[in-house]
């Protein structure tokens, strides 16, 4: 393993190898080659960054907020469906036009009630913002104006 490992230039650690309790069957990368973070903040922003670049999944559009200037993003547009469950209704978000736009897109700004998102054409008041744990995009739940 130790030898595949380092033929493909990743930085593995053996449990065998500890000078102190040693663990024959442990194998992980190494977490000075691969800090914690940011390896999972890479594989997730890549993923997320190819969603939104695939013409069919990702829409074009533009952030701001207002009087600002408009910003060029795209975004992934769904309409939640918000069930309650075990109250049988639907809640305050169903229904309504939800976008999920990249941070880095309209970084520095951090989105809030009142900024604007332009989609064909359409401009949308965002009513409610909130960035995914990781900080690598907002999910945005937008109302016509």
């Amino acid at each position: 393993m130790k030898d595949a490992a380092q033929a493909r230039g990743i930085a593995l650690v053996w449990g065998g190898d500890w000078p102190r309790f040693r663990d024959g069957p442990h194998f992980e990368l190494n977490r000075d080659a691969y800090p914690a973070g940011k390896r999972l903040m890479s594989a997730f922003a890549a993923a997320l960054a190819a969603v939104h670049a695939d013409t069919n999944i990702g829409t074009p559009a533009d952030f701001r907020r207002p009087p600002g200037p408009w910003v060029p993003a795209r975004v992934v547009l769904s309409r939640p469906a918000d069930a309650i469950g075990g109250l049988g209704g639907l809640g305050t978000r169903a229904g309504s036009l939800a976008a999920t736009i990249l941070a880095g897109d309209i970084a520095p700004l951090e989105p809030q009630r009142g900024d604007e998102v332009l989609l064909n054409g359409t401009v949308h008041r965002v009513d409610d913002a909130e960035r995914d744990p990781l900080g690598l995009s907002w999910r945005l739940i937008l109302a016509e104006t």
